[in-house]
C-alpha cells in the first residue's frame, strides 16, 4: 500500500502572490499521473498535498512557502488568505479525483476569481517581509548556535587540558 503524504510544490519570493496558477498545474499533472498507476494497478491508498498552511521549513526558513493558505507573518495575529489551488484542491477531494474537463476549468475559473480579489489585500514587498523574518527569527537563532557550539568546543579543550 503506498500513502502520498507529504507532496507539493514550493515557491520563492512569490509571497504575495495568491493566484498560484502554476501550483494548481503542478497538483493537477501529479494527481493525473497518480490516477493513472492506480487504472494500472499501484496500490495507491491516499494522497495528501504538503502543506495547509505557510510555515517556517527548517532549511530555508520563511522565504520558501509551500502552503495552500498565504500567511501574513508581518502581522501578529498571523492572518491567513487563501490560494487558488486550495479551491481547486477542495474540488479534487470532494470528486475524489478529475470529473470532466469542462468542470475542471471551471474550477480554475473561479479560484482565479478568489485569489484575486485576496491579492488586494497583500500588497507589501515580500523582500522587506523576509528581511523582517531573517532580523525576527534567523539572526537570534544562528547567535544562539554559535554560543551553544562555542561552549561546547571550550569544555572539549578544557577537559583535554586536565
Amino acid at each position: 500500500m503506498i500513502y502520498i503524504t507529504e507532496n507539493g510544490v514550493s515557491e520563492k519570493m512569490m509571497c504575495t502572490e495568491l493566484c498560484d496558477d502554476w501550483r494548481t498545474l503542478y497538483y493537477k499533472a501529479y494527481i493525473n499521473e497518480m490516477l493513472k498507476a492506480i487504472r494500472d494497478g499501484v496500490n495507491v491508498k491516499g494522497y495528501t498535498a504538503w502543506s495547509l498552511l505557510d510555515k517556517f521549513e527548517w532549511d530555508e526558513g520563511y522565504s520558501e512557502r509551500f502552503g495552500l493558505y498565504y500567511v501574513d507573518f508581518r502581522n501578529k495575529n498571523k492572518p491567513r488568505y487563501p490560494k487558488a489551488s486550495v479551491q481547486f484542491y477542495k474540488h479534487i477531494i470532494k470528486s475524489n479525483g478529475f470529473p470532466n474537463q469542462r468542470e475542471v476549468e471551471n474550477w480554475k475559473r473561479k479560484a482565479t476569481e478568489t485569489c484575486s480579489t485576496s491579492n488586494q489585500l497583500l500588497a507589501a514587498d515580500p523582500l522587506t517581509i523576509h528581511m523582517e523574518m531573517v532580523t525576527e527569527v534567523v539572526v537570534p537563532t544562528v547567535c544562539t548556535l554559535c554560543i551553544l557550539i562555542s561552549a561546547v568546543f571550550l569544555m572539549f579543550l578544557l577537559r583535554k587540558r586536565n
